[in-house]
């Protein structure tokens, strides 16, 4: 029930729109107004008729959708001097009989996605060169607009059926037809229906300039720019091949670049002599990849003979044709050789009672290097160990019993064998 106040009044009910709510939305698009601009139409009408009123949004929303279904009789009064209809034209006319409002034009039918799409296809555009074109128009026009790809898919896709004014001119400045040519209840006819074998293809005779302009050396970009397709087209129609011919190299330039890799030297190597891309290096030998002779025994004995002599990574790597990143694997692999090699010198002296300092002046590491790779044993356990392998016990026990490893129990079993072959033997700290 309506109390004839423009303040929606709450129910339960889902509220069904009257034929007033109906007609006014009508005659709001027909004037091409939004609810809020409407609203402020009202508002003036009321000052212009001497009977202030507060019509907002909300309240054009609560008549459109049958919250309110008779307004008060100042908003009736400001809707007719707005619309120039009536109230009673509002509440009791038909779609049929419905008049056009002052200055509104009659509703445009629903807009027709295959149309614009037929429209753009037959020009030869694509949805990015669309929205590009749409924003010039806006600015010619002097109605900026946003058009993107974006916006011209979701058109063309049916998710927007709607387009704002300043988009229609738009569209009509481009195409140079009006807007209403792209509206329309769509036609399964096979003319207009958005099928690719039914329309023709205006641009398959581009297909040869395109080739041409690829013999030129023109990029891909270029070539679509200047013939008006897109990029995926301009590939299609004039692939790319030989695409040394858009750097220009002579042919002596594509042979140094073949000779110099098949003497293996690195792409990077060879774009520090000869200046030309890794890219293009690997467009121009990828035939040799496969011919290429493996990395050879010579090479890596020749990186740990740099190494030693104290070579940096990138001194090693320019004086073999290489690039840093292959050296520095084999440095990595030759330091842990050393380290190893350390580790069981370290290891071995421990076993023959060599103090920390002792190892550690003659290996030429910390200290505290030698606590870690060779911790000291303490003289019983040395001892235990002795007892044991003269008993006969396997060194994997021994070790196992210990907390040990193996090679531990074997050095001081050695040492232990060495001594009684030899029972006086020089002592490491001594004279040191």
């Amino acid at each position: 029930m309506s109390f004839g106040t423009s303040d929606p009044q709450p129910t339960n009910a889902t509220p069904t729109p009257g034929r007033f709510g109906t007609n006014l939305r009508t005659v709001r698009m027909q004037m091409r107004l939004s609810q809020a601009r409407l609203a402020q139409e009202i508002r003036r009408a009321g000052h212009t008729l001497g009977e202030p009123n507060g019509c907002t949004k909300r309240v054009v929303q609560s008549y459109e959708h049958g919250l309110v279904l008779s307004p008060r009789p100042n908003y009736q009064r400001a809707i007719a001097l707005v619309t120039g209809i009536t109230y009673e034209t509002l509440r009791t006319a038909t779609p049929d009989t419905l008049p056009t409002p002052e200055g509104g034009e009659p509703l445009l039918p629903p807009f027709d996605p295959a149309r614009l799409w037929k429209a753009r296809y037959e020009r030869g555009l694509s949805q990015q060169m669309l929205a590009e074109a749409l924003a010039e128009a806006g600015a010619e026009l002097g109605e900026p607009n946003g058009a993107t790809k974006r916006l011209v898919q979701r058109w063309e896709s049916g998710e927007m059926t709607t387009h704002k004014p300043k988009y229609q001119r738009a569209l009509a400045h481009v195409f140079g037809f009006p807007y209403h040519q792209l509206c329309g209840h769509p036609d399964p006819s096979p003319a207009t229906v958005r099928t690719r074998a039914r329309v023709a293809r205006p641009k398959a005779s581009k297909k040869p300039r395109a080739r041409e302009l690829r013999a030129l050396g023109l990029a891909t970009p270029e070539i679509a720019q200047q013939l008006g397709i897109s990029e995926g087209t301009a590939r299609i129609y004039a692939p790319v091949g030989d695409r040394t011919r858009q750097r220009g190299l002579k042919p002596e330039t594509i042979a140094e670049v073949r000779e110099l890799y098949a003497q293996g030297i690195t792409p990077t190597v060879i774009n520090q002599r000869t200046g030309v891309s890794r890219a293009y290096i690997s467009i121009l030998t990828a035939h040799l990849r496969r011919q290429r002779p493996r990395f050879t025994q010579d090479t890596i004995d020749q990186i740990h003979a740099m190494t030693e002599q104290g070579l940096s990574q990138t001194e090693i790597a320019h004086k073999l044709g290489i690039s840093p990143n292959t050296v520095r694997p084999h440095q990595a692999q030759l330091r842990i050789k050393a380290r190893e090699a350390t580790t069981q010198r370290a290891r071995e002296l421990r076993a023959q009672d060599w103090t920390k300092h002792a190892i550690a002046r003659e290996l030429h590491i910390a200290p505290t290097t030698v606590a870690k790779i060779a911790p000291a044993i303490d003289p019983i356990i040395k001892a235990a160990i002795r007892a044991l392998a003269a008993d006969g016990i396997p060194e994997a026990e021994i070790a196992r019993r210990f907390n040990l490893s193996v090679e531990t129990v074997q050095l001081h079993i050695r040492y232990a064998q060495a001594k009684t072959a030899a029972p006086k033997l020089p002592d490491p700290d001594k004279n040191r």
